[in-house]
This record gives C-alpha cells, structure tokens and sequence, in this order.
C-alpha cells in the first residue's frame, strides 16, 4: 500500500481497523495535516485523494499549502491558499463551504465568532436557526461576548424559538433511537462518545449507531473513544 504526502491544510482518509465485540474490520475515518505522511494508505483511498488534488507521493514535487473545504462526513476539494485567502482570491468558492461551522462549534468558539467578526444581532440570532439546544449556546456565548449581560434583542429573538427539549437517555433508548440521536443531533465526536456514559454494553450499541449513520464508515474518534469502553 502507498504511502502519501498531504498538501492541502486538511483531509479525510479512510482505514480498516478491528474493534472489540464487532465481527468483522470497521472503515474508520481519519485525519491528516498539511505536510503529515500517511503510511501504508490502501490504494483506493490514495487513488481518491489523489484525484483530489489532496495528497501527493512523499517527496514527488514541491508542496503548495491549501485548504480542504469539508463538511462532517465528507472530504470535498482543496482550495489553493489559506482559508481567508481563498475567500478572497477564489471568489468561485461557496461562501457555505467556507462558513462557520455553528453546530460543531465548541463554546469558546462560539463566543470567538460573536465578538472577532463583531456579528449584528441578526446575524447572532441567525445562528441558532430553530434549533432551542443552539439558542441556549448562543445566549451564553452572546453574555459572555459582551462582558456580563447579553444584547436584549438577541436574548428576545432567541426566547421565541423555544426551550430547549427534554435531556436524551441513551440507556432507555433503542437502537433506532440511537441511530436518530446521533444523526439528526449531529452530534460530534466527543458528544457520541460521552453517550456510553462508561457503559460497555452501551458503547458497543452507539458504536453501531454510527456505523448506521455514516454508512459503515464511523469516524475514528468515535471507535478510539467505544472502544476503550467495550474493551
């Protein structure tokens, strides 16, 4: 199997990896920097990336540092550039492959976004869509963005969306419910995983989960995280 050089800012591959209490090998999900060698990379998956304009061979030609414009569970294309150089020299790229990412945003990054791109309160409100678990982040981060209260037309707009629905209990879920929480919650790496809540049992369940919703392809830090837990 080849071995590749990255020579965008980030990107997606895909390996098989055995896991504890499941049968046969999972394709799991990995990531890789600009400038990181993957060694023994399946054929397959270099071919793609090559393809790409993603990876190159180790050492084949000079690298040229870009940006892989992605979205949760797919690898798109590298853009040329950094990332705000990209939005301003290649003005063909989708403002939405390049937007900020609020549903997988942390809460330290939420707050950045509000106070670094100084956002109106349309813009802030905005954010949350019609999501009641968002307009709860996003009152927080908007509270601490503007020192100690938030702006009353933020904290009004986001009120109307509703509260936020009842905590889900992955333990009295079925497997169909687990398979939907993690889909339609999109939820992220850390957020499935602390669904197992220590559980073994649990954890072999919302592994199966994942594999659900990403088609058999679960991300690899899911599996690391279960699988420490079903181990």
């Amino acid at each position: 199997m080849p071995a590749a050089e990255v020579k965008c800012a980030g990107v997606s591959y895909f390996v098989e990896q055995e896991v504890p209490g499941v049968d046969k090998p999972l394709r799991v999900r990995r990531e890789a920097r600009f400038g990181d060698v993957i060694d023994n990379l399946p054929k397959a998956e270099f071919d793609r990336l090559v393809d790409l304009e993603a990876v190159q061979k180790p050492g084949s030609a000079p690298l040229r540092s870009g940006v892989a414009v992605r979205t949760p569970f797919t690898t798109g294309v590298a853009v040329p550039g950094n990332l705000d150089a990209a939005v301003e020299a290649v003005p063909s790229v989708p403002v939405a492959a390049v937007s900020f990412n609020v549903a997988a945003a942390n809460d330290e990054a939420l707050i950045e976004h509000i106070k670094a791109n100084k956002l109106s309160i349309k813009d802030t409100v905005v954010l949350a869509g019609d999501d009641p678990v968002l307009a709860e982040r996003i009152l927080a981060a908007d509270t601490v963005a503007q020192g100690d209260q938030p702006r009353s037309g933020v904290s009004k707009a986001l009120a109307k969306i509703g509260p936020a629905p009842v905590a889900f209990k992955a333990s009295e879920a079925s497997d169909e419910e687990l398979a939907a929480h993690v889909r339609d919650g999109r939820l992220d790496v850390d957020a499935t995983v602390a669904l197992a809540a220590d559980d073994p049992d649990l954890a072999i369940r919302i592994l199966a989960a994942e594999q659900e919703v990403t088609d058999g392809e679960p991300r690899q830090g899911v599996v690391d995280g279960l699988e420490k837990l079903s181990a």
